[in-house]
């Protein structure tokens, strides 16, 4: 193998490993397959885009979780200043 081939083969596998961890880290984060695969290709999505999608989806779940729970926003904000 020449040190051109070995240097593609290296950068297939860290692209191979970066899209398999993206993919996992979305799957943690929340996301379903039909949103993940409107992002296509895993291993292309920059770290501060993959940063801003996981905190987009934490923040609309904490969100959801609150509305759900029926505690206003308010009483945080009480509690902080106690």
């Amino acid at each position: 193998m020449t040190s051109e081939e070995e240097k593609k083969a290296k950068e297939m596998k860290r692209d191979a490993v970066l899209g398999r961890v993206n993919l996992a880290l979305l799957h943690y984060a929340g996301y379903v397959d039909a949103e993940i695969a409107a992002l296509g290709d895993l291993s292309e999505v920059p770290e501060a885009k993959m940063q801003e999608l996981v905190r987009k989806k934490a923040m609309k779940a904490s969100a959801e979780y609150i509305a759900e729970s029926g505690v206003e926003f308010e009483s945080f904000r009480k509690a902080d200043k106690a």
